[in-house]
């Protein structure tokens, strides 16, 4: 058989040592194993070894921004529902419905007011009427120089309204459709919550599985740079060609580069969990959780009912909403019927009760024509009704569909966990073969580095099967509009 051109003719074109040889190499890498940890050990225990190494660490520490904050999935729960901005807009808005139904009661309720007011005129026509109303009109005001030419009059006016809605067609069915708005709104409010639960969870399990692939990549690196250095010391007794030796290299360089995109992952998930939280400052956040590694398959209801689920309410309530508004349209043709009633003070004084008036009296009113404003306003009303009906039934089969999708998702990804389980035993194992083989000079440095990267490969995959999962079955809760998912796992 051929040989390379190396040491002494002790490696074959294939990559593979002679029988003779393997001990030789097993042994070398037992002792440098032996001397790096006996170097490292000495340098530790050496006092100023110590101190120094103390020191860098004090500074290192210090010098690290921004700080990290530990975390747990129930903390970030519950305070995304505190400070959440999205939470916070959706509060208002309820707020807001919340008010316009309490002011849908103004056409409904009485209206009182009171008033004080003071007049100075020379008017002819004031001054008579004044005088008249305070009971001081005489003999002598009869004189036409007085009627005509009056001298200035001062008075003070005192005076409480009350105006009672009988009957008000528009106003009883916007006030119904007000309540109905109202509802929509909270239901909304409710909806976001769970969006905001399906959000962190997102972000907090995607915080976590960027950290453990920044440590399983870490791992890898470690492995690596490991099999560097038996291969550089297998070169250096020409135990195996320098390519093998610059293949090690490589897949640390590579591996490497890979940490330095785990490390930003990691920054980048931190922030979108701050962001979800609502926290302004810059700090790392630490979940303090791990992922669940799920013992038996989620069974989801085959058929759940959607009539709970909030987004659906909202859209059911916004619908009835815009019924009660075409109803309120077509009865502005009805006549309204009210009534009204106010007494009055007159005097020289303010809130004085020298005089008093009082009237009474019921008003019924039509409006018969508005320049086809009426008409126009009842056409809006319609359409609007027919496509809240629409945005809802549409919304009913999407929600159907999302069902359906999020069942599949929880199956594909207990299967998948079944697999990445498998191939991470198995890939474990195959790495420790090699790693044996290599030793023996039975394996080549590329045969060890493929192993590795399939090991890597494999506590990914294992890692995001997972990952899927757990958020596979959040996400049928929310598709359920289950309200457990603002606070279970």
């Amino acid at each position: 058989m051929p040989r390379a051109a190396a040491a002494g003719g002790i490696v074959t074109r294939d990559g593979l040592l002679h029988q003779k040889h393997r001990s030789r190499l097993s042994e070398t890498l037992k002792k440098n194993a032996e001397k790096n940890s006996y170097g490292a050990s000495l340098m530790i225990k050496h006092p100023s070894a110590r101190i120094l190494l103390l020191l860098i660490t004090a500074v290192a520490a210090f010098a690290q921004a921004p700080a990290v904050q530990p975390i747990s999935l129930a903390e970030a729960l519950e305070r995304a529902s505190a400070a959440n901005l999205r939470l916070a807009m959706s509060r208002a808005a309820e707020q807001e419905a919340a008010g316009q139904n309490l002011a849908a009661w103004a056409g409904l309720l009485p209206h009182l007011s009171a008033s004080e007011q003071y007049l100075k005129t020379t008017d002819p026509v004031n001054v008579f009427g004044l005088k008249l109303r305070r009971g001081i009109f005489s003999q002598n005001d009869f004189d036409l120089q007085v009627l005509n030419e009056p001298d200035a009059f001062e008075n003070y006016t005192t005076a409480v309204q009350l105006q009672v809605p009988l009957f008000n067609a528009r106003a009883i069915l916007g006030k119904a459709a007000a309540v109905q708005l109202a509802k929509a709104a909270r239901a909304g409010y409710q909806r976001m919550q769970q969006t905001v639960a399906l959000e962190v969870k997102k972000a907090y399990y995607g915080l976590i599985l960027a950290r453990e692939a920044e440590a399983a990549v870490q791992k890898a690196v470690q492995s690596a740079r490991m099999h560097r250095d038996n291969a550089r010391t297998a070169l250096d007794q020409g135990m195996i060609h320098e390519a093998d030796y610059l293949a090690s290299e490589v897949r640390l360089a590579e591996l490497q580069e890979q940490l330095l995109m785990a490390r930003n992952n990691v920054q980048n998930a931190s922030n979108v969990l701050r962001l979800v939280l609502g926290i302004d400052s810059l700090v790392v956040l630490q979940p303090t959780d791990t992922l669940p590694v799920p013992v038996r398959p989620f069974v989801p209801e085959r058929r759940p009912s959607l009539e709970k689920r909030p987004d659906l309410q909202a859209l059911a309530f916004r619908a009835s909403a815009a019924r009660w508004q075409h109803r309120a349209s077509l009865s502005a043709w009805v006549p309204d019927l009210s009534a009204f009633a106010s007494r009055e003070w007159y005097g020289s004084q303010a809130f004085s009760t020298a005089s008093s008036h009082y009237t009474v009296g019921v008003q019924l009113s039509w409006h018969l024509f508005e320049g086809f404003g009426q008409l126009g306003r009842r056409k809006v009303a319609h359409a609007r009704a027919r496509q809240a009906r629409a945005a809802y039934r549409m919304a009913r089969l999407q929600a159907e569909n999302q069902l359906d999708a999020a069942r599949r998702a929880i199956q594909v990804a207990w299967q998948r966990i079944q697999v990445a389980h498998r191939a991470l035993q198995q890939a474990r194992s195959a790495l420790h073969i090699t790693e044996q083989r290599f030793q023996q000079g039975m394996a080549k440095v590329a045969d060890l580095l493929d192993a590795e990267a399939r090991l890597t490969r494999a506590r990914l995959r294992w890692l995001k099967a997972r990952h899927d999962y757990v958020l596979a079955v959040n996400e049928w809760y929310y598709q359920n509009g289950n309200q457990d998912l603002l606070t279970q796992r």
